[in-house]
């Protein structure tokens, strides 16, 4: 596995050696190569995601502001759960290094402005996700699957500003974020590029991340698949039935 060096390492000579020893055998031995594997390996998860009732339902042209509501509503319990486990097990160094900050509490004041109550948490969901996400190298993994939500959340913020219409200037989007905040397109680069250093520099198994997303996204989507939507007698895809059009 070669690794691209956008950022200044400060190993010792012997490590950066081993950087330049690894095979490119692996297929996520090129520059970028990593990033290409985690979106395929999320590609079934992504289309199962987006047919779910209430993504779909999200993105109609007819949605309202009940629906979003019920977004807001069904992102917290999995985020409140996925995030700060995420971020207890990476350093803040890491954490800089990524360029990445927490969503959550954007997502809580969205909640506040609209008087919805946070949901419970539930004990079970929190042991799974110990076994899910163990140390650092797998935080990497779910890190990828929120930063992804992030960049897809402004897709959606703006959909939903054209479709909501003057509705949507009622409504707070600190979580989807606005046209008005910083593209999260340059942090999104600087991410991908970052996270394929900390693979190399620190030897992570690239197995270990890319298991690692598939699990935090999978989790994910088992959480919005139980909640409730708002449209649900609309007869949308079924995820299953999204992720085997995506296989053929």
């Amino acid at each position: 596995m070669s690794c691209q060096l956008s950022v200044v390492s400060i190993k010792p000579l012997v490590d950066q050696i081993f950087l330049f020893m690894l095979t490119t055998d692996s297929p996520v031995g090129r520059p970028g190569a990593l990033m290409n594997e985690l979106r395929t390996r999320t590609a079934a998860l992504h289309a199962a995601t987006e047919a779910l009732p209430l993504m779909r339902n999200l993105m109609a042209p007819e949605v309202d502001a009940a629906i979003y509501r019920a977004y807001l509503t069904a992102m917290a319990s999995p985020y409140a759960l996925i995030e700060p486990h995420l971020y207890a097990r990476c350093s803040q160094a890491l954490l800089i290094r990524l360029g990445v900050r927490p969503k959550l509490p954007a997502l809580q004041r969205d909640l506040a402005a609209l008087k919805i109550p946070l949901p419970p948490a539930h004990s079970d969901q929190s042991d799974d996700l110990l076994h899910l996400v163990r140390d650092e190298a797998e935080a990497l993994g779910g890190l990828y699957v929120l930063e992804g939500a992030t960049l897809g959340g402004r897709v959606i913020s703006q959909r939903l500003k054209r479709n909501l219409g003057p509705q949507a200037e009622t409504l707070p989007f600190d979580f989807l974020g606005t046209q008005a905040d910083p593209s999260p397109a340059a942090d999104w680069r600087h991410f991908s590029a970052a996270l394929e250093n900390e693979v190399c520099l620190q030897h992570h198994d690239p197995e270990r991340i890319l298991g690692a997303a598939v699990a935090v996204f999978d989790f994910l989507h088992q959480a919005l698949s139980r909640s409730v939507s708002v449209s649900e007698s609309r007869d949308w895809p079924q995820p299953e039935a999204a992720a085997a059009r995506l296989r053929s």
